[in-house]
């Protein structure tokens, strides 16, 4: 009994060390994440929009053996193509991360402000920096909201874009709804704006 009561705190100081390391790695990656995170949604729409445009070749050339719908796949695979990539430049300039964020922030505030420890430190985590001077847990917590709500629009964006070209140019299995779904409602948990206020 007496070895276990005094091997305890000897057992927990380094536990308690590893954790906040990866705290702070966590914090680490998630800082130069959305440093960098008009860079991220570049590639994203990028690819997207390089993807559109190899798929509507394919199916162009497939459609033209059987002379259906070909102008139809045409105008459709290049006018998606254009708007991906309009869309990465403007991520690229941080424009329309900006009009974005004042859109979303006009609208409401995410549910969890609805708690008011939450709520605090939403309402000052503003920019990368101001997150950083939370405390160790807290600059933790807000970056992982920040990094679910960057998934939710991301997922918004994908569901959209599945929408208007899933089956009619793309040929993927994914359930656009759901996605556009799952998107919109983390959004509305944790806020669009989480993300993006960190990313201009």
């Amino acid at each position: 009994m007496f070895l276990y009561e005094s091997s305890f705190p000897n057992l927990l100081g380094p536990m308690i060390d590893f954790f906040n390391d990866l705290l702070e790695g966590f914090n680490v990656f998630c800082y130069y994440f959305f440093q960098y995170g008009n860079v991220v949604f570049f590639l994203i729409f990028l690819i997207m929009g390089i993807n559109l445009l190899v798929n509507a070749k394919d199916k162009e050339y497939h459609e033209k053996i059987y002379a259906r719908n070909l102008e139809f796949i045409k105008r459709r695979g290049r006018i998606g193509t254009v708007i991906c990539l309009i869309l990465s430049i403007a991520f690229l300039s941080k424009g329309f991360p900006v009009f974005l964020l004042w859109c979303f922030e006009s609208i409401s505030h995410p549910l969890i402000c609805l708690f008011p420890s939450v709520a605090e430190y939403y309402e000052s985590g503003t920019t990368l920096n101001a997150v950083l001077s939370f405390d160790l847990g807290d600059t933790s917590m807000y970056f992982l909201f920040s990094l679910i709500s960057m998934i939710s629009i991301i997922s918004v964006a994908f569901g959209i874009y599945l929408i208007f070209f899933n089956k009619r140019v793309l040929r993927s299995k994914f359930k656009s709804h759901r996605i556009l779904v799952a998107g919109i409602l983390l959004g509305i948990m944790f806020g669009f704006p989480t993300a993006l206020r960190l990313i201009i």
